[in-house]
Formats: structure tokens, sequence, C-alpha cells
């Protein structure tokens, strides 16, 4: 019975989600299944002064990177508006990180956006606009559950109001008859103005590891009942990707998902008992918009609000966060959403662009691109098998180095474990091997690059020098 119920709120979540609403779905990839792009949507020119912004306010994931790598042009971004010193706030939607984490993933492999650019003032996510809120509404002495991947939420919510937060009764999983009996002090609760509240806190971005804590039945009782429903953001489902299908985007479901379940249960008529802090959510634009504002001006900013932009890859969040501000936006396509899916959108971008990349007037396009077009094909040879991969490179004049690195890399990766780790004399003799070419010439041509035919460690560099001699 339980499964049928978690099976009924899933569906529910799905088809709100992705079939009825107008303003973010999922499609597969952004050129499938959407009509021609309309010309008459204006792409943001940085050379064009009425285009452009004094400040910025920043989505992260498919803004400024995408799963496992950042988008192309994203560190000169930042590097130009911080020589131009340019007021800037990383708005992210994440429900499972504050500026700490964020910062910390940002700074690490893959991303590695220089620290100096990027300090605490320039980050608010929604996870601490929802603390703020949390703080600010929730009376003492409250029940408040809390569904979240971690305990990052307390410093959270204890930094803003200790005493308060420690009267809450504060449960990160509840059976049924508690959950039955929080419901009962959840309907009585719905007719003081005053009294303390029940409360369902979503911490989440997607999945959660204690899998015990999802109980949508739970939810239901509550929120049924009168409980208020705080979630960080609407968004769907969040991109991954997989280097089998490096041209497609795969969903897994984001807070937006889980929350449309927990929502379908709310009677009519309560709908305002489900809070959303983040961008483009019912309370994003005093909790998370208008706080970012307020961090542009701590930073310096004395212009017009109109010259401020927001920009991000989804309509109905970045872009709808900026139309409730009313300042500029700017949707960008490295994303989730394209300027073909605008006419269906209550929410229109002021300006679209390709990617962060096209909103500086000082990055270098046509480099840009290349590092595009070497992504793409790096993402393709990656897949290849030892042997297909060397006799590409040799024999459909690939040129590239790509190839020779590649393959390098994965005969170092398959020797981890063993004795001799390093790239020796005997597998550049293998190497020759596969591509017909006898034992002899390949340790002559290694000899003429100082390699001897004992070396058991030859260096990437020389290994692309003797191959590239053998080819010539």
């Amino acid at each position: 019975m339980k499964n049928c119920i978690l099976s009924l709120f899933i569906f529910v979540a799905l088809t709100k989600v992705s079939f009825s609403s107008t303003d973010d779905y999922f499609i597969g990839d952004l050129s499938e299944g959407i009509e021609e792009p309309d010309e008459s949507y204006m792409e943001y020119d940085p050379n064009d002064a009425s285009h452009q912004a004094k400040a910025f306010l920043l989505d992260l994931d498919g803004t400024v990177y995408q799963p496992g790598s950042l988008i192309p042009g994203a560190r000169e971004f930042f590097l130009w508006l911080e020589s131009e010193k340019i007021p800037f706030v990383l708005l992210s939607n994440t429900g499972s990180k504050c500026k700490k984490g964020t910062l910390a993933k940002l700074s690490k492999e893959p991303y590695k956006i220089p620290q100096d650019i990027i300090r605490n003032y320039h980050v608010l996510t929604a996870a601490e606009a929802q603390a703020d809120y949390m703080v600010e509404n929730i009376p003492p002495f409250s029940k408040v559950l809390i569904v979240s991947s971690g305990d990052f939420w307390k410093t959270l919510l204890k930094e803003r109001n200790s005493d308060l937060v420690e009267t809450w009764d504060i449960k990160t999983d509840l059976d049924i008859e508690k959950a039955k009996e929080w419901a009962v002090t959840a309907s009585a609760s719905k007719k003081s103005t005053t009294g303390k509240k029940v409360v369902v806190s979503f911490f989440i971005d997607a999945e959660v590891k204690e899998k015990s804590t999802w109980n949508f039945d739970v939810f239901a009782y509550l929120v049924n009942h009168g409980a208020l429903f705080i979630y960080t953001a609407d968004d769907p489902y969040n991109p991954t990707i997989d280097s089998r299908f490096p041209d497609k985007v795969f969903p897994i479901p984001g807070p937006g998902m889980f929350a449309a379940a927990v929502k379908s249960a709310i009677p009519l008529g309560q709908e305002d008992s489900a809070i959303c802090c983040g961008k483009g959510g019912s309370h994003g634009d005093e909790y998370m918009t208008q706080k970012a504002i307020k961090m542009l001006r701590e930073q310096g900013y004395k212009g017009k609000i109109e010259d401020i932009m927001i920009v991000g890859d989804r309509l109905s969040t970045d872009i709808a966060a900026g139309c409730k501000a009313g300042i500029k936006s700017c949707l960008v396509e490295s994303g989730c959403d394209h300027r073909g899916r605008i006419p269906y959108s209550s929410s229109k971008p002021t300006f679209w662009a390709h990617s962060i990349a096209y909103l500086s007037p000082t990055i270098d396009l046509e480099n840009i691109g290349k590092m595009q077009r070497t992504r793409s094909v790096l993402e393709q040879i990656s897949k290849m098998p030892l042997k297909e991969l060397i006799r590409t490179w040799y024999l459909e004049n690939a040129d590239d180095d790509l190839y020779l690195k590649v393959y390098f890399n994965k005969i170092i990766k398959a020797k981890s474990k063993q004795v001799h780790k390093g790239f020796t004399s005997d597998d550049l003799v293998e190497t020759c091997k596969v591509l017909d070419i006898n034992k002899e010439t390949s340790l002559q041509s290694a000899q003429n690059h100082g390699i001897s035919q004992d070396n058991e460690n030859i260096s990437e560099e020389k290994f692309i020098e003797i191959m590239t001699a053998i080819k010539n």
C-alpha cells in the first residue's frame, strides 16, 4: 500500500512538473523538440551601451558550470568582472549548501576559480534564504520536521537565532503514529495566529542519503492538516551527463519534483501554506533576489536597479526572479532552457546569449569555440579502445595531440597498480606494433629523442615527440 501511495505522489509530481508546467520542462537536449528560435528576442550585445549591465546576479549550475566542468569562458568572465571592478553575486538555488560549501566546490577541480575573485560576500544560496525565512516566521516551541542530506542546516539556523531554534521540537524522521499526532497539532494551530506551528522543511537538491526520511505518507498527513511546507527551489530536475552520449543531458529529480508531490496533498484554498524561498519561488524575491541586490550595494554598487542583470539558464526560476524584481534578465543557452522555449514561458527575458562567455566584450569567442570543440572531441575519443584510438590518430590524419594525450594517460591509468607505473620503452614498442611499425624503428626513434631502450618513465611530452616523428 505504501509503495502505491509513493508511486501516486511521484506520478503527480511528474505530471505537474513535466506536463502541466509551461515554464520549465525537460526535453532531452537543447535542440530537440522545440520550435525554431524566434529572432525577435534580443541577443545580448556587450558592446551596446543600452544592453550593458553595471552589476550581475549569476546563477551557477548551467550558467557558470555544468556537470564535471566550467562552461567555456566562465573563468575568463570572472577575470573580466574582477578587472573592471563590477559587483556580482552568485545566486544558487541549491538547498544542500551554504556559502562555505559553494566556495569550496568552486575552488577545487574541475572548476578552480581563483579564491581571491569569489569570496563570502559574493555568494547567496536558497538554503540560506530558507534559514532566514524560518527564523523570522516560525514561532517558539513549534514542531519542525527537517528533510536533508546532511546536518549543515543546524549551523545555518543556529547562526541566525540560536535561542529560538533551541525551543523548536526538531525531528529528521517521524514514524506514522507520531506523524498523526503532529497532524492533529497542525490542524489546531491553523486557528491560531500567534501559537506554535507544525512545519515540514526540505533542505535538499535531489536524493537524501537516509531513505527512511522519505516517507510521503508522513508528509501528506502533515501538510493536509495545515502544516507549513517550506522548501528551497522549484527546479524540477538537476542535469547529469553520460560520457557515452556527449550531446545529451539526463535529468535526476530536483527539489521542485519532490515539492510538487508534497504540495499535491495540500487542500484547495490553502496553497499559501507552501513556501519557496529560492529564485522564482513564492518568497524568493524577498528572501533571495532583494537580499542579493542588497549584497551588491554592500559591494559598492550605487547604480540604478534597472542596470542590474540576472543571468541564468532556467526561465521558471532565474528569469522569473528577474521579472519579479524589475531588473534586466538574460537567458543563457548553456543549460536547461533555450530561447525557443520563451514563447511558452510566462517569464520573458530581456536578452538571451549563447553562454556567459558572450556577456563580456573582452573574451575571445573564437578561442572559446575552439575550447568547446576540443571538449567535444575529448569526450568522443576518451570512449575509444586503446588500439582504435592510436590507429585513428595514425591512419586518419588526426593530427591533434589530444589523441596521443588520451592514449598515454589511459596506459598510465591501466598501470597504476603495477610495480612499474610509468610509460616504458616496452609500452612504446607495443604501441608501434599496433601500427605495424617494427621494434627497431620505434627504438631508433626513441633513441633519437634521448630515450634509452631500458627507460621506464617516458614523459607525455617525449611520447608525443617520438610518435609525431615516427608518423612524419
